[in-house]
């Protein structure tokens, strides 16, 4: 039987999160709310009350500012939305809580973390909504007036899409005293895994069909690259000599995919591009090469030490020390999954200073983000898109935890907000390091 810990702050304290989501849904949806944030952490297995007592007084609350319940939920009059990882998603801080219980008791028990938003509603204010037209025809409210309850079904996954990303989460809706479960995102799977083959004899209209169903993201020309290389003889004889034949198998043809991705190979950066302007057509033969590597080449400045020959660029600082700086952009993955995306980012470039040379060390952090609007009505984000304040809030919290709560402060940045960055923010993360000379 599984077992869980629901925590949240005392009431004399204020709750941001849940004041943040009032805000939010005052603004969007046009409700009056009281809203509370509670952490969860939910246990495979069974624990004795006073074991989960013991756990949540001494491991997971701080006595002072929160409150725990280990058998009844915490707010049950309230309607509570329930956010927790996908299977196989990895989730940090279950991860920590798992070692965490470890060193407390001795055991390894599997713990998955969620988080509740809790909402008791009051009213629905008079107006419009961020949605557009009035309030009741856009919401859809049950019971509206005196005998308000909630809003429909409609609306609450409307407010669940504004507080997840369902590509890495789920979320479930629990109605007032409603008895909740554990979220255990577990798998277990019966059969083996097996490996796939393809033949690539296939017309191009078919082949690049075959691609674009496995979300391969591989263009023609590179399809037709593939086709030509598993048509060499050697190639050919070498396969058989370990047992495989002409065919690709899934696991080869993922493996070209990611390579070849625009995240890893940055195609667009290093490509051949031609434009018009003002009726002349020019040519750059890669950015990458032309503005950034070409342009640096040509500043020859005495203090560069190595640039583009290591992980990090270095120049120098005084006699003693050298700087060593990193910048990466994480675009595509933050648009995807907004704090993931900005943790790698930022965890990536620190990395990368520790990987220089002998080892540099890590000292400040700095970013350039760019965001769509984050007032942007709900009903004018695309189909797929995540709405641009959930992906700024995210990218800020990636930033924030793999930076200053690391211990190395963010000391220069600038945000800029424009409706070009709706369907794809920008996310440069950077590092500066010392080391020696």
């Amino acid at each position: 039987m599984e077992s869980r810990i629901e925590i949240a702050l005392k009431e004399c304290l204020p709750d941001q999160e849940g004041l943040r989501l009032s805000n939010i849904l005052q603004k969007q949806f046009g409700i009056l709310a009281t809203c509370r944030y509670l952490d969860v952490y939910n246990f495979e297995e069974h624990l004795t009350e006073t074991e989960l007592e013991t756990l949540a007084r001494d491991v997971f609350t701080d006595p002072i500012s929160q409150k725990f319940s280990v058998s009844k939920p915490l707010f049950p009059d309230f309607w509570r939305l329930e956010i927790g990882m996908r299977p196989v998603v990895t989730d940090n801080i279950g991860k920590t809580a798992t070692a965490a219980v470890r060193d407390k008791l001795g055991r390894n028990l599997l713990i998955y973390h969620s988080r509740i938003y809790a909402f008791s509603f009051k009213g629905i204010v008079s107006g419009s909504g961020a949605s557009g037209g009035s309030t009741n025809s856009a919401v859809g409210v049950h019971g509206f007036g005196t005998g308000f309850t909630s809003p429909d079904f409609y609306t609450f996954e409307k407010i669940a899409s504004l507080l997840h990303n369902s590509l890495v989460e789920q979320h479930k809706l629990y109605e007032p005293n409603e008895e909740p479960k554990p979220h255990l995102p577990t798998v277990h799977i019966s059969n083996e895994p097996t490996v796939e083959r393809f033949s690539l004899a296939l017309p191009k209209t078919q082949l690049v069909n075959f691609a674009r169903g496995r979300l391969l993201a591989l263009n023609e020309e590179e399809l037709e690259a593939i086709k030509r290389h598993f048509k060499g003889v050697r190639f050919l004889r070498d396969r058989k000599s370990v047992g495989l034949d002409e065919r690709i198998t899934d696991v080869e043809l993922e493996v070209i995919a990611q390579t070849w991705s625009e995240h890893c190979k940055h195609k667009i950066f290093n490509a051949l591009i031609s434009y018009d302007e003002d009726g002349e057509i020019h040519a750059i033969n890669s950015l990458f090469a032309t503005f950034i590597k070409g342009a640096t080449g040509q500043v020859k400045k005495p203090y560069i030490v190595s640039v583009f020959k290591d992980n990090g660029g270095i120049i120098k600082f005084d006699p003693d020390h050298d700087l060593v700086v990193k910048v990466e952009t994480h675009n595509a993955p933050s648009a995807l999954d907004p704090y993931g995306g900005a943790l790698t980012g930022i965890l990536g470039v620190q990395r990368n200073i520790l990987g220089t040379g002998l080892g540099a060390m890590p000292i400040a952090n700095m970013y350039v983000l760019c965001f769509g609007p984050q007032n942007l009505p709900a009903k004018d984000v695309p189909k797929g898109i995540l709405h641009p304040s959930v992906v700024s809030e995210g990218v800020i919290k990636g930033i924030e935890h793999g930076g200053n709560k690391m211990g190395i402060p963010t000391v220069n940045g600038s945000i800029f907000y424009d409706s070009g960055f709706t369907a794809r923010p920008l996310v440069y993360c950077g590092t500066l390091g010392l080391m020696p000379s």
